[in-house]
């Protein structure tokens, strides 16, 4: 309905066959604006699943004026595995303070997002599962509510990478790339380090990008050496910085 300019009210039966109804009366604006509510908002409002996460709060009186004074509540929003779809899961409240919500934040870290599904009542555990910022305040003597939606967002697949430095054939030191993980790893950029220092130094550098590494696949790069003496071999690909100390005789490398 469109409201008058001095506000009015919404008039809500509920019918219980056999049973008789219940009626709620909620007035609209007009002096009673105060009456109608909090504005809920929280930064942000969407995350990926399996991070840990800080929410920032904020709470407002429905005129948009500081509220002071408010309880603040976390909940995993029910669905078909466990509670009825838009329902708050009651017994599991995350988080709540009264002392106002001047960037209020609430900390939800990974194990809140997996062992705690099913403390909430879930019988199984989603990486899309969204969450409800409940808030509840008094104007007077009258209790009044807000809510807003956080969304979960299902963790986006990444690859993983393994490095690992052995010996080669013939005077080499070779670098093993592999993904490990569930997506192509894509522009992988490398530097490798071979330095000795007794007999014939040696300072090599090689550094290059790796267009694409599909999950599951290996490539290696190779460091041709030529010396007497300990070497020290640095591999940075990626963000993974590895070192080994190895041996060269001449043509003979040795990498424990």
């Amino acid at each position: 309905p469109t409201m008058s300019q001095g506000g009015g009210e919404i008039n809500i039966v509920a019918y219980w066959k056999n049973y008789g109804y219940i009626k709620e009366i909620l007035s609209i604006g007009g002096t009673n604006y105060l009456f109608n509510g909090t504005i809920v908002s929280v930064t942000p409002n969407k995350f990926e699943f399996g991070t840990n996460q800080t929410f920032t709060i904020e709470v407002k009186y429905a005129d948009g004026s500081t509220i002071s004074s408010a309880a603040v509540y976390l909940y995993y929003i029910g669905d078909d595995d466990g509670g009825t779809a838009g329902d708050p899961i009651e017994s599991h409240v995350i988080s709540y303070d009264w002392n106002g919500f001047d960037g209020y934040t609430i900390k939800f870290n990974t194990t809140q997002q997996t062992v705690n599904q099913t403390i909430a009542g879930f019988t199984s555990i989603r990486e899309r599962r969204n969450l409800t910022v409940y808030s509840s305040a008094w104007v007077g003597a009258t209790p009044v509510y807000g809510y807003a939606k956080i969304e979960m967002i299902p963790q986006v697949p990444k690859p993983e990478l393994e490095v690992e430095i052995k010996r080669g054939i013939d005077r080499k030191v070779t670098v093993f790339i592999r993904n490990n993980g569930e997506a192509n790893a894509t522009n992988v950029k490398y530097n490798i380090t071979v330095k000795g220092v007794i007999f014939n130094f040696i300072n090599k550098s090689v550094e290059d990008i790796i267009p694409l590494l599909e999950m599951n696949k290996e490539t290696h790069i190779d460091v041709s050496v030529f010396g007497l003496g300990f070497l020290y071999i640095n591999a940075i690909v990626d963000t993974i910085n590895k070192g080994m100390v190895g041996l060269v005789f001449l043509n003979f490398v040795y990498i424990p």
